[in-house]
């Protein structure tokens, strides 16, 4: 057993998320010219989204049908003690008892352990294969109460919360000094998964429930409106109260945006479970252990189902790899084709366009004022590219020419 919380409990690992959305890659109407088969690719594409949309309409569905619903565990908590020299400190004169070596004591411990299911209940073999939680991850807070008239230095009250929990631990102990026995009282706040809480006395006569899940309050109380038919008939939003809600809400109409914070108004922690339990400091610790069956609300996470997100994701890097490719190859095609037409119109507009572009990257040496005062050469093709090189070259040199700020980090070393 564990009691100094050493035991690290293992975190399940979470699978890596490629994308929420995948891509497609759509085929250029040019391409689909050139390539007649190409339909059969877009067709490829369609049924495979149909393929996606079933498949994570079915992982749902066997998510939803692995995740437990609300199953009642059993929380088997055992209460027993350890006692250490009593016998030396009986037949020592108590003016010596501080000269003893070792001293009297007493050890309280407090284990726990979540129960197997029976096979005949619903949720059976739902958690079989998976790693129990330790007792520390059940318990939100543990409160001990010693006896006063015994520990008077104020220290009669140990308290432990899941804030100080550094890993999981599979019980607590509690080591004390003394000779004398005593009744202690064990103040147990479980930790419920999901959350539980206690109802205000006028909210549980209103709906029958004493300890639940905000979720089963919400669901409850919707019944109870829908059932007594207290919906506003202009709008399906606002319920109108009847004198058992006027009293528990004090209000005369409410939103169902507000019946959330309203509620809260009437939820508080569950009331702790209380264990009364007598130190023993003779005979054998095992007659007077004692153990308690606590009901507990435990929902256990669905486990991660294997996909196969990596491999899609890589075929369709490789899909837009092609893609890329199909498009240089028809550029390329395009170009031949245009010279094997025309080898001197093409070469003489190929050489027409290196002027062009030479003329445009050496606009100070071939300067046309004449032209410029005109409308038309700002309408020339290529102009917009040469502007664009222009602003950027403009830039790159405005930002070399700007001196390094006095406030950079060199400047204070």
């Amino acid at each position: 057993m564990d009691y100094s919380a050493g035991i690290r409990h293992p975190q399940q690992a979470k699978p890596s998320v490629v994308g929420s959305k995948r891509k497609e890659i759509p085929l250029s109407s040019q391409l689909e010219a050139q390539i007649p088969e190409s339909h059969i690719f877009t067709k490829l594409l369609a049924f495979e989204r149909d393929i996606d949309s079933r498949l994570s309409k079915r992982r749902l569905e066997v998510q939803d049908s692995q995740r437990t619903t609300r199953s009642v565990r059993v929380l088997r908590l055992s209460v027993y003690n350890l006692h250490h020299n009593q016998d030396a400190f009986y037949h020592s004169d108590p003016a010596f008892a501080n000269e003893l070596r070792d001293q009297a004591g007493w050890t309280l411990r407090v284990e726990g352990r979540l129960l197997d299911e029976q096979p005949g209940s619903l949720s059976y073999g739902a958690h079989q294969s998976r790693t129990k939680p330790k007792f520390s991850q059940l318990v939100s807070k543990l409160l001990v109460e010693l006896d006063k008239t015994i520990f008077t230095q104020g220290d009669d009250l140990i308290e432990w919360n899941e804030s100080q929990r550094e890993t999981a631990a599979d019980g607590f102990e509690i080591r004390r000094p003394g000779s004398h026995e005593l009744d202690v009282k064990l103040l147990l706040h479980l930790k419920h998964s999901p959350p539980q809480y206690k109802l205000s006395d006028a909210l549980s006569r209103l709906l029958g429930l004493r300890e639940d899940t905000r979720a089963k309050v919400l669901t409850t109380l919707w019944y109870y409106i829908k059932n007594h038919q207290l919906q506003d008939h202009d709008d399906r939003r606002t319920v109108i109260n009847n004198p058992a809600l006027r009293e528990v809400f004090g209000c005369e109409r409410m939103s169902f945006d507000q019946i959330p914070l309203l509620i809260l108004q009437h939820l508080s922690p569950p009331d702790p479970t209380e264990i009364d339990y007598r130190i023993q400091l003779s005979g054998d610790p095992a007659t007077y252990a004692r153990t308690f069956d606590l009901p507990i609300q435990w929902e256990e996470p669905a486990p991660p189902i294997d996909d196969d997100s990596r491999e899609i994701a890589k075929c369709d890097e490789e899909i837009a790899k092609v893609h890329e490719a199909l498009l240089r190859h028809k550029r390329k095609h395009e170009f031949m084709l245009a010279f094997a037409a025309d080898p001197v119109t093409f070469l003489n507009t190929l050489v027409s366009s290196q002027i062009r572009d030479y003329k445009m990257m050496h606009v100070e040496a071939t300067r046309d004022e004449e032209a410029e005062r005109h409308a038309e050469f700002f309408t020339q093709p290529g102009v917009g590219d040469a502007v664009q090189n222009y602003l950027a070259n403009s830039l790159t040199t405005v930002s070399r020419s700007v001196p390094a700020s006095p406030f950079n980090s060199s400047a204070f070393s």
